[in-house]
């Protein structure tokens, strides 16, 4: 071989070395992140704050948490090695620094609140139908959620309709909640039902009173239950 040609094929060698290294450092650091990724339950930062946010404001409810993981994860089947469940986000939450579990953030603070008021009304409309036997309206469970997730009503009038069934759809499709016509398994007799079973929100006031009426009944079409 002559020099040059050595020389030239010393070159190629040195340069196919460096193109194997810069290979195997970027698999080494693909496959680190593909292993923090399953660690983090498929949650990114903004979305490991908002599921701790769920957390510790539900009063340490899992269920809730894994819940919402599930929602933000990018693993969305329990098969993946990710996917979240109840052991892997409490050692998530574990190894989160305490600046988390101090300040979560305004905005993950605020989805955290928006999604437990969509919780509490998935329970209430549970509540409704099988301690109560009725489904509330699309226009109830919005004003419910509502309640939950500000503190209040908003004193503006009633929402419009073509908004407040947009919202329910989402909502319903989220918490798995589906229409249907409950037919009375209960007294027939507002008034007797009223004295029988009152039952009040967490903030004292009756729940029973929107649904009690004198045209209370099931309309086709326009109640939710819980599945």
């Amino acid at each position: 071989m002559m020099p040059d040609a050595a020389a030239a094929e010393v070159v190629r060698l040195q340069q196919a070395l460096v193109a194997n290294r810069n290979e195997l450092k970027g698999a080494y650091q693909q496959a680190r992140r593909q292993q923090k990724r399953v660690q983090c339950c498929g949650l990114g930062p903004a979305a490991r704050r908002t599921t701790l946010a769920v957390y510790v404001l539900s009063n340490y409810n899992i269920a809730l948490a894994v819940r919402v993981a599930c929602r933000l994860s990018t693993y969305k089947r329990p098969e993946d090695a990710g996917f979240p469940t109840a052991a892997a986000l409490e050692e998530l939450f574990l190894e989160s620094p305490p600046t988390d579990w101090l300040d979560f953030g305004e905005l993950a603070a605020q989805r955290a609140h928006a999604f437990l008021a969509e919780a509490a009304t998935s329970d209430w409309v549970r509540d409704c139908n099988v301690l109560h036997g009725v489904a509330p309206s699309s226009m109830d469970v919005f004003l419910h959620w509502e309640h939950a997730f500000i503190g209040h009503q908003l004193d503006v009038g009633v929402p419009p309709r073509r908004y407040v069934n947009k919202w329910a759809q989402k909502w319903r499709a989220r918490w798995g909640v589906r229409r249907k016509v409950l037919k009375q398994v209960v007294h027939k007799d507002p008034a007797v039902l009223k004295a029988k079973v009152p039952w009040t929100g967490g903030n004292g006031c009756s729940i029973l009173a929107p649904f009690l009426g004198p045209d209370s009944g099931p309309k086709k079409g326009s109640e939710y239950v819980a599945v």
